[in-house]
């Protein structure tokens, strides 16, 4: 008598057994048959032994389900379906194939994240393998634990979108900015947008990146507040700003005023509130070295072509100082028609969308102004 032979009748006397313990043994012993053959298992033949060691394991309590998802968790030729009802499980069970299996799909994960607990969110966001539409569904469902967890796993593909949204969630969690600041492939636009509201600590590491980065990939605006930092805090520019709001006083003489006395801070704030526009839109209008972005602000609030002219030839803004270049930006500037520019500026209002991502938005209105 072989000892295939001996084997099958031991599995056949152990599925007769009531007994919990045989049973333990049984889904044992056939975990171990599969583990040694899988590589030659047919399509049909993962399927029943998969079915099998679900039948088992779900009659028998939580421990054993663990025992089963640790040995399957890694396993390349585990079955699909089993796999899939073991990561949707409680989490003792379900965390081992979470963070290792590779047999779980992208789209497995995306509705495990939108049906399943914060600690099963948690679980997938140390896997190597996850790609931008995960990233996005665990940002959309998880808490900021689960982002926080995201952002250290090096190896996860975060998408542009949804590395902003992480930035304008992570104003109330520092943690998230800490996360943000130290991962490698934040694009460096969004790390500038978050100068505003990080730490002091925070602030000056990423004043300390971009400092290693070429002068082309910077926005100006940022560069030029390096110095003035720890003297002026952005919220207590802020609230000098609001104050100029309330007694009337923040007008165009007075940004000619910050520009002459070269306070950038204070520039670009008074900017945004005089031309009614969140600091993102502002400091990215005011570092675009086209001009063409601050024109159309200008020319929405019926800002003066000389003040529009010192704006531009400001070392405070990204636009070419060479009059040369300037003058035809102020032609452009006279051609445009105020309720197009005005138009424009809604838009960017309303969808917030970044200014270098508009330039077909911008090339409609140049083209409706001349």
């Amino acid at each position: 008598m072989t000892d295939q032979l001996l084997q099958l009748r031991k599995l056949v006397h152990l599925a007769s057994e009531p007994c919990s313990e045989k049973r333990r043994d049984l889904l044992r012993e056939i975990t171990d048959i599969f583990l040694s053959e899988s590589e030659s298992l047919t399509e049909r033949q993962n399927w029943y032994f998969g079915d099998i060691m679900g039948q088992i394991a779900y009659d028998l309590e939580t421990q054993i389900r663990e025992e089963l998802a640790s040995r399957l968790a890694a396993e390349g030729n585990a079955p699909h379906e089993l796999i899939r009802r073991l990561a949707s499980d409680e989490i003792a069970v379900a965390r081992p194939v979470l963070q290792q299996s590779p047999v779980l799909t992208q789209e497995d994960l995306i509705e495990i994240t939108q049906s399943q607990s914060q600690d099963h969110l948690q679980a997938i966001t140390v896997r190597p393998d996850i790609g931008e539409d995960l990233s996005q569904a665990l940002v959309t469902h998880g808490n900021d634990s689960v982002v926080v967890g995201l952002l250290r796993n090096e190896q996860a593909e975060i998408g542009n979108q949804t590395m902003i949204e992480i930035a304008d969630r992570s104003q109330k969690s520092e943690q998230m900015q800490e996360a943000m600041v130290d991962r490698s492939d934040v694009p460096k636009e969004i790390l500038t947008d978050m100068v505003n509201f990080v730490s002091e600590k925070l602030r000056h590491q990423l004043l300390e990146q971009f400092a290693d980065v070429g002068t082309e990939q910077l926005d100006d605006v940022i560069a030029t507040m390096k110095g003035q930092l720890d003297q002026e805090p952005l919220s207590k520019v802020e609230r000098y700003i609001e104050d100029l709001v309330r007694r009337g006083a923040l007008n165009e003489s007075l940004l000619m005023r910050f520009l002459v006395d070269e306070k950038p801070i204070e520039f670009m704030v008074g900017f945004a509130r005089l031309t009614d526009i969140d600091l993102e839109t502002a400091r990215r209008a005011l570092s675009d070295p086209s001009g063409t972005p601050l024109a159309i602000l200008c020319r929405a609030n019926e800002i003066g072509p000389e003040v529009f002219k010192e704006m531009a030839l400001s070392s405070l803004t990204g636009v070419a100082s060479d009059p040369d270049h300037v003058l035809p930006l102020v032609r452009v500037y006279m051609r445009l028609n105020v309720a197009n520019a005005q138009r424009a500026v809604r838009f960017w209002r309303t969808r917030k969308i970044a200014i270098e991502d508009m330039g077909e938005v911008l090339a409609g209105n140049h083209a409706a102004a001349v």
